[in-house]
């Protein structure tokens, strides 16, 4: 998901620089005092320009791969900064933003991912998937999206579709800092267990400058299955730090690592990390990951699912 917003009072800068200069060139031929009140308006004006590009110019979009590839990934997708127009007078005319400015403001993605995990467990069994999302960048920092997978959470039947719905809100600290509070429902619609898997979970994340990000989790009421039992409705929480440094060219190196705290569910936790390459190419990114956890997961949730692995993805983004 890429996340950007942009402020309530940009928003107003942009009404009024192109409503005056439409009403300044309606009127009649000026007397003195109603050229000085012009010529204040037209200074006006042009500094509502200056103020739109420093306000919504600055810092570039970068996205994840799909939340398969791992820690690393989840977080970029779920915490990608302020993106707005690089050049914001390719984007207006007279002071007027154009249609294009606003079509930026809502993007999605649509890829495929030989192995589906979140948190170091695979979501698939080892199986490929198709993933895809929309996301909506609102006034005032706040954003909304949604985002589905195919997933096989049982060996047997049950759930084969995934389905998250998310809300958040952005703040740009300073230059280089930035933090997310958001909420996200994840729901399992064909599911044909008794007990269901559906749960919510509340994150905060910081970033510096979208290349270290930490992130913090909490849900009142996780269900997850281990060794024949059935842990309903309980307290959960996760804790990573991500990290994305760009290489040559269109290369970036990606790694995390976290904590999944599972002790209301089982009595214990298991540690996860992940380290992989990814490369731009367009609107289109190829990921490669190498994701592993504790014998902790392996023990909880067998090694069909746990421990060592590798994913690929190809995702386009639009």
């Amino acid at each position: 998901m890429y996340l950007s917003a942009e402020s309530t009072i940009a928003k107003q800068q942009a009404q009024y620089c192109r409503d005056g200069p439409a009403r300044q060139r309606a009127g009649p031929t000026p007397d003195r005092t109603s050229r000085r009140i012009l010529d204040v308006t037209n200074d006006i004006a042009t500094t509502c320009r200056i103020g739109i590009r420093r306000a919504l110019m600055g810092t570039q979009r970068i996205g994840s791969a799909s939340a398969s590839c791992g820690l690393l990934t989840a977080a970029a997708l779920a915490y990608a900064p302020h993106a707005m127009p690089a050049d914001l007078t390719s984007d207006t005319e007279g002071g007027v933003v154009s249609d294009s400015f606003w079509t930026d403001r809502v993007g999605g993605s649509l890829g495929v991912v030989t192995d589906y995990l979140s948190r170091g467990i695979s979501q698939t069994r080892g199986s490929p998937a198709i993933q895809g999302g929309l996301h909506a960048r609102l006034p005032a920092g706040w954003v909304i999206g949604a985002w589905s997978s195919m997933v096989k959470l049982n060996p047997g039947h049950g759930a084969t579709l995934e389905v998250d719905l998310h809300a958040g809100h952005l703040w740009a600290l300073n230059d280089d800092w930035s933090s997310k509070l958001a909420v996200t429902h994840y729901m399992y619609p064909n599911d044909t267990r008794q007990v269901r898997y559906d749960y919510d979970e509340l994150s905060a994340s910081l970033s510096y400058r979208s290349r270290i990000i930490a992130t913090a989790t909490w849900s009142p009421n996780t269900s997850r299955y281990s060794n024949g039992y059935v842990a309903s409705r309980r307290n959960a929480a996760s804790y990573e730090l991500a990290m994305l440094q760009p290489l040559s060219g269109s290369w970036s190196l990606a790694a995390g690592a976290g904590y999944y705290d599972l002790t209301d569910l089982f009595g214990e936790g298991y540690w996860y990390w992940n380290v992989g390459f990814t490369y731009s190419l367009g609107n289109v990114q190829l990921d490669l990951s190498h994701i592993d956890t504790d014998h902790t997961a392996t023990r909880l949730f067998g090694y069909e699912v746990a421990g060592s692995s590798w994913s690929g993805a190809v995702t386009w983004r639009f």
